[in-house]
């Protein structure tokens, strides 16, 4: 780290930041982590290396999320989520969603949780486990917003998903979560046919 600083090189100076950064997080050190990741990023601003910047950005949100800094966290995700998407990289838009989704759970943005599932479902056709996550998330925060028949729906379709899957675990996940709905709410020959669903698995 002084070598490279007194060099004066500003890329190998942020690469430097990011690895130390990096080290940082495997001895449990978030706050140094979290300021090498600042330095890092400032550093990228500067070489105008939007890529690195953004890749320390999410490392940032991703320990404020972890220390409970949830609004901030939302606030670096969502810089990182746009860039992605604008980008067309599928793949790190989805993970950018992930942290959107559990920042905004925590923060009770249950509006929010479902519009970043929605974008996640459709972008993840591809990968039917990573959708199943946002099946989930989505069918929790529909149930808290009292949107009984959204929640129904998404949890048939989950169902439908796990079974392309032949994935049971995941099928009696969301056959058991529709049953006890139905009972919570008094349709109990509903919950009765799911239930009797389940048993067969």
């Amino acid at each position: 780290y002084k070598i490279a600083k007194s060099l004066d090189e500003k890329h190998y100076l942020m690469d430097v930041l990011g690895a130390m950064g990096n080290y940082s997080l495997t001895i449990a050190s978030t706050e140094k982590a979290y300021k090498y990741f600042l330095e890092a990023k400032e550093l990228a601003v500067k070489l105008e290396n939007k890529k690195s910047e953004i890749g320390y950005l999410g490392n940032m949100g991703t320990i404020l999320e972890w220390e409970k800094d949830f609004a901030k966290a939302d606030e670096f995700f969502l810089e990182v989520w746009t860039y992605f998407k604008d980008l067309g990289d599928k793949n790190s838009e989805v993970r950018a969603l992930h942290h959107l989704v559990e920042v905004n759970r925590k923060l009770d943005r249950d509006e929010k949780v479902i519009e970043y599932c929605q974008r996640g479902i459709e972008i993840s056709s591809e990968d039917k486990m990573t959708g199943l996550f946002f099946y989930k998330k989505s069918i929790f925060a529909y149930y808290k917003m009292n949107k009984l028949e959204n929640a129904h729906t998404a949890t048939k379709e989950a169902i439908k998903i796990a079974r392309s899957l032949d994935n049971k675990e995941k099928e009696l996940e969301f056959l058991l979560s529709l049953g006890e709905s139905y009972m919570f709410y008094n349709m109990q020959s509903e919950a009765l046919e799911i239930y009797e669903q389940a048993l067969i698995l």
